[in-house]
């Protein structure tokens, strides 16, 4: 919720050491220099390396740890594990930082699509059985906050509303899992949602469907909202692919 200005604005808060020490392992490890089975040097030596004591060290190889990126061993070694054998989707961020300078893995770039459309056909399938009538209100409200947005074309505004209408979707399944792996794809999302706006423009602004699907919801039509879903999602992808194969 948004708060009054005073007037001043905080200065962004500066990551610690034990959190740059942690995002420079990952971001290695993620870029392939550090593989998988390689042993990273002892706490003690690591210290030495990166001129911070060894609490540091520790912390940032505990959340390394948690992320299943390395497994620590007694001595105070770790060795490298393989992220796509044990890693997250609070991976995928970081994995797709090259959209934002161009250098992107077309590949990678569509497997997310790809799980973005199954995420929001699932969820919508089962919205349709699981949802309550306060879900379907919010939904309404949601599709007539779009609809103006679409009549005077603003994508900027349209946009996230888009995002919030399946989010609304996604809490009307009642299934964790789903909301967990949608805030990880939101994360991605909100990297790129600048330059993605103009490609996936008839997706933002196919408003009439998104209103179907609420109305699938309320029919509780698990087929035929999963069947809207795919398509409205599809149309994205397709423009996305296109993209990215020219880009």
């Amino acid at each position: 919720m948004p708060t009054p200005s005073s007037g001043t604005s905080a200065s962004p808060r500066q990551p610690s050491a034990s959190e740059r020490l942690f995002s420079s392992l990952r971001d290695r490890i993620l870029r392939g220099e550090l593989r998988p089975g390689d042993t990273l040097p002892p706490e003690r030596k690591l210290a030495q390396q990166e001129g911070v004591h060894r609490t540091i060290v520790r912390e940032a190889l505990k959340r390394l740890q948690q992320a299943g990126l390395i497994e620590s061993r007694r001595g105070g070694w770790s060795r490298v594990r393989d992220y796509r054998e044990t890693g997250g989707l609070d991976l995928l961020p970081f994995l797709l930082r090259g959209v934002e300078n161009g250098n992107v893995d077309i590949d990678l770039a569509m497997d997310v699509m790809d799980l973005r459309a199954a995420l929001a056909s699932d969820a919508a399938a089962l919205a349709a059985q699981r949802r309550k009538d306060a879900d379907l209100q919010a939904l309404d409200k949601a599709v007539e906050r779009m609809a103006g947005a679409r009549d005077s074309e603003d994508l900027a505004a349209l946009q996230p509303l888009v995002m919030d209408f399946w989010r609304l979707v996604i809490e009307a399944s009642g299934n964790l899992p789903y909301k967990l792996a949608y805030n990880s794809m939101r994360e991605v999302y909100a990297r790129v949602q600048g330059p993605m706006r103009g490609i996936i423009r008839d997706e933002l602004l196919a408003v009439d469907d998104y209103r179907e699907i609420a109305g699938a919801l309320r029919r509780r039509q698990p087929g035929q909202a999963r069947r809207i879903a795919t398509e409205v999602t599809t149309k994205g992808s397709r423009a996305i692919r296109k993209a990215l194969e020219r880009g």
